[in-house]
């Protein structure tokens, strides 16, 4: 896992971060976690 990058919205810090797999429905490219204030979106092999 690879932090991507930080931004604030409304005051909260969020983090995107690159993952090498997301579980769970093989069509998800991103997932997002409102409690902990983070965005994982997977690595897409070209």
């Amino acid at each position: 896992m690879e932090e991507i990058c930080q931004f604030i919205i409304n005051g909260n810090i969020y983090t995107i971060y690159d993952v090498d797999r997301i579980t769970g429905k093989e069509n998800y490219v991103g997932r997002s976690h409102y409690e902990d204030r983070t965005i994982y979106v997977e690595k897409r092999k070209i």
